[in-house]
């Protein structure tokens, strides 16, 4: 068997992942006819809550499960998508990237008293 991508792993677990809290919540085995925009709902819910997951994997989670109910779709496995209408969590923002070494060198002989003004310093590292 071909070795899978980093990506096909990510999300067959999370399909096997999903599909065990399904059995585990509903009690009844898993079938795709049988998933409901609630279930959907609950499961984000509990990576939310339970798992305490951020926000991109829960994203993830809920994309590798759309990406799944599209293909069932496609298969005529389901009439619709339960993922369709499922809102992704809303995403933290990013905490500003810091200047590696060397570029906080350069900067710093720019902005020493007594040497070029800010905005020159700043074309500076930035290559301009």
């Amino acid at each position: 068997m071909p070795e899978l991508t980093k990506t096909v792993e990510l999300r067959l677990h999370d399909l096997e992942d999903f599909i065990a809290w399904f059995e585990e919540t509903t009690g009844k085995p898993f079938a795709p006819v049988a998933v409901t925009p609630p279930d959907v709902r609950d499961y984000r819910a509990y990576l939310q809550t339970v798992r305490q997951l951020k926000p991109n994997t829960v994203n993830r989670a809920l994309s590798s499960l759309s990406t799944f109910f599209r293909f069932c779709q496609d298969q005529a496995l389901v009439a619709t998508n339960p993922c369709r209408k499922v809102r992704p969590v809303a995403e933290q923002p990013r905490p500003p990237r810091w200047l590696g070494h060397a570029r906080l060198n350069t900067t710093a002989v720019y902005t020493q008293p007594g040497q070029a003004d800010l905005r020159r310093a700043v074309e500076a590292v930035d290559g301009g």
